[in-house]
């Protein structure tokens, strides 16, 4: 330790250079690993346009003043639009799943729906979704399909509406996964 001042900053510097080259060589090395490893597969994605507002008033009371609301609401056949898109080719296969996601829901009373009603277009398959399937909280297998698909529509159905449930501005989103 009884190093002059001058030979001990020599030293650090040194050090210090020895320090960067090695930061540059994993830089280099990181580098060309980076241009040599396989580029991930692309993956089809999903999109989705629309969705359902539904009023209930006092002119949904089946019989007029004193009776029940009408318990089942449907939605236009094309409420919602959904796009497959991204796949590599019209064989690579994925499969749509839904869940409810709750804003301010009675799910002891409302049974939310829903059903694909058209197959869209391209150059792919699709199969299933095309009976009314119950939308839970849960993710559910809704349909399949292969290839990009543009104009898949869906429409909603609500059940369970009735007097008895309190007046409010009740919500509740459908999200729509794709996985493959």
């Amino acid at each position: 330790m009884n190093q002059s001042p001058v030979l001990w900053e020599r030293q650090m510097k040194r050090n210090k250079g020895n320090l960067l080259i090695n930061s540059r060589s994993y830089l280099l090395v990181l580098a060309f690993l980076l241009l040599f490893l396989p580029a991930p597969a692309e993956a089809a994605t999903i999109s989705s346009v629309g969705g359902w507002n539904q009023i209930i008033n006092s002119s949904n009371l089946t019989s007029g003043a004193g009776s029940d609301l009408t318990d089942t609401y449907l939605s236009s056949t094309g409420a919602t639009t959904l796009e497959v898109s991204g796949c590599v080719d019209e064989t690579e296969e994925w499969r749509i799943w839904l869940k409810r996601v709750d804003q301010t829901w009675d799910s002891d009373r409302f049974v939310l729906s829903v059903k694909r009603t058209s197959d869209g277009t391209g150059d792919g398959i699709i199969s299933g979704g095309d009976a009314f399937q119950v939308v839970s909280t849960a993710d559910v297998l809704f349909f399949a399909g292969q290839g990009d698909r543009s104009g898949i529509t869906i429409q909603y159905r609500l059940t369970g509406i009735s007097i008895q449930v309190l007046p409010d501005n009740y919500s509740a989103a459908v999200e729509f996964t794709i996985m493959p």
